[in-house]
This record gives structure tokens, sequence and C-alpha cells, in this order.
């Protein structure tokens, strides 16, 4: 998925691929291909980078127009996730499969999402993000006012 304002912001900053690669610990190529929306931001990864910018994960991807929250944004809870995913779920009334259905996966995969075996990748959390319109910077409980 290709998230515009990641470029943007980038070229808004007068900063190259190979600056911004090396700031995340990665290959240029790889940042690259992420940026371009060839391979998706592992989140750890998207944090970094939001928070290299000082703006947030919400708006680098496009799901909100406030850059930056008026609170300081503590480190993401990645162990959580899973467990605000299923809290969401829930509070739409929809099973594991319904979900899977609107990411185009099995149902034991988003149930891995969930019990936290393994980590949403940032494409998926943000087709859930905007198709039940919550914050991934609040269900990664980054600033406690956005917490789902």
């Amino acid at each position: 998925m290709y998230f515009e304002r990641i470029k943007f912001t980038r070229e808004d900053l007068d900063l190259t691929q190979r600056e911004i690669s090396e700031i995340l610990g990665i290959k240029r190529g790889i940042y690259t291909a992420m940026e371009n929306g060839l391979v998706s931001f592992p989140l750890p990864l998207i944090e970094k980078l939001a928070d290299y910018f000082n703006l947030s994960i919400d708006y680098l991807v496009g799901i909100s127009n406030i850059k930056r929250y008026t609170i300081t944004p503590k480190p993401a809870n990645f162990k959580n996730l899973g467990k605000n995913i299923r809290k969401i779920r829930r509070k739409n009334r929809l099973t594991q499969e319904n979900i899977a259905d609107d990411l185009n996966i099995k149902q034991p995969s988003f149930a891995s999402y969930e019990n936290g075996k393994t980590l949403i990748k940032l494409d998926r959390l943000y087709t859930l993000a905007k198709k039940y319109n919550f914050s991934i910077d609040g269900i990664l409980e980054k600033y406690d006012h956005l917490h789902n």
C-alpha cells in the first residue's frame, strides 16, 4: 500500500531515501520498496519514522489530518495490539472470519494477530482502521486519549 504522505514528508524535510534508510537501520532498497508501496512497512519501522518526523502514524498513513497530538507520544504497545484488535472486532460484533474476509486472509492468520503470535502488517491494520474507524496511534496505545 502506498502512503504518499511518507514520501512527501521526507521530501519536505529535504531528506534522501538513503538518509531515512540509515535512520531506520535498513537497506535503501528496502526503504524504497516500502515508500513506494511494494513492501508493507513493519509497524516498528513506521513508529520509528513517525517519531523521527515528530508526526502521528495516523497522519503519515492518511487516516487523519492531525499531524501532531498535543501530548507526547508513548512507545507503541505491541504487546497489547492483538487484544486491542479483538476489542474492536467484538465492539463491531464481528467474527474472526468476517475480519479475515475483509483482509483477504484466512481466519487462522487473523487469529494469530489477535492472539499476539504474529504482528499485523501496517497495510492490514490500515485497512481495518479505515473500515472500522479507529486510530492506529490509539490502538498502539501511543496516546492515552485515543485509546480504543
